[in-house]
Order: C-alpha cells, then sequence, then structure tokens
C-alpha cells in the first residue's frame, strides 16, 4: 500500500514497446490495463479474512 504508484508505472512502460502488439494485445488495452491494476486503491471495496489484528 505504501509503494509509489506512478514509479512502479512507469519502469514498466520503459519495458514496453508501444509499436508491439504483446499476445495480440495492443500497446493500448496493455496500457489501460496496467493503469487500472497499479493505480487500484487496494484500501477501498476490499474483503477483509481472518482478524484485523492478524
Amino acid at each position: 500500500m505504501h509503494i509509489k504508484h506512478e514509479v512502479i508505472y512507469q519502469k514498466v512502460l520503459q519495458i514496453l514497446d508501444k509499436n508491439k502488439t504483446y499476445n495480440g494485445l495492443s500497446f493500448e488495452l496493455i496500457d489501460y490495463l496496467l493503469q487500472k491494476t497499479i493505480f487500484n486503491e487496494v484500501t477501498q471495496n476490499c474483503n477483509l479474512k481472518g482478524s484485523k489484528k492478524d
């Protein structure tokens, strides 16, 4: 939860080639999915399993 999301996103973008497809998926789709995953607020809409003190 304390990870710098923008830093991770930029590092992943450095690896990807904007002119390439990945297993048939366009860069635009990969970018969209990355943003939804990396910038997802994990503290909202989550289900806690176990006790809170764990």
